[in-house]
């Protein structure tokens, strides 16, 4: 590696303290937008600014983080074992106390994710009158917007319909 130049250490300084001073206003309850506004840079940059020092005090102190989260999952256990036969037994408020805790050591273990790990996004549509054609490649995204093969969403074509009722025949 090359060594650092005064004047790129003199920005990494300059950086470094701007990044505090955003995460100051941000524990102070301001917004990325009043941020950017204080600290005269885009509102990207304020919130990175306050993501990069979160994510360095992270890496910074992982261990003792590590060690506080051994010793609440001991707590919790000793709790846990104290209301587990309650709460088997058919006791409402210890079942509630037992629930309590297993969320609790799920959510400080990483067990249960800040955001769902599927979406679903469904829709009904109720018809008296009229056709309903479904194309696969539309719902699926492959044409979203008119972004076929040619720009645009194709028709869509009727399936013959059967007669008798046989599927196979």
């Amino acid at each position: 590696m090359r060594p650092t130049t005064r004047k790129q250490a003199s920005k990494r300084a300059e950086v470094a303290v701007r990044r505090h001073k955003a995460l100051e206003l941000k524990i102070a309850g301001h917004s990325d937008r009043a941020i950017a506004r204080m600290l005269d840079v885009d509102v990207s940059t304020a919130h990175r600014d306050v993501k990069n020092v979160l994510e360095a005090m992270a890496r910074e102190h992982a261990e003792e983080a590590a060690n506080l989260r051994a010793l609440l999952n001991i707590r919790y256990e000793e709790l846990f074992h104290a209301y587990y036969d309650q709460a088997v037994g058919g006791d409402v408020e210890a079942t509630k106390i037992v629930v309590g805790i297993m969320e609790r050591v799920a959510k400080i273990n990483g067990v249960i994710p800040k955001e769902p790990l599927i979406t679903i996004d469904q829709r009904a549509i109720h018809l008296t009158q009229g056709e309903v054609t479904f194309s696969i490649e539309a719902a699926s995204g492959n044409y979203l917007n008119g972004n076929g093969p040619d720009g645009n969403v194709p028709e869509t074509q009727s399936l013959p319909e059967t007669t008798g009722g046989d599927i196979l025949g």
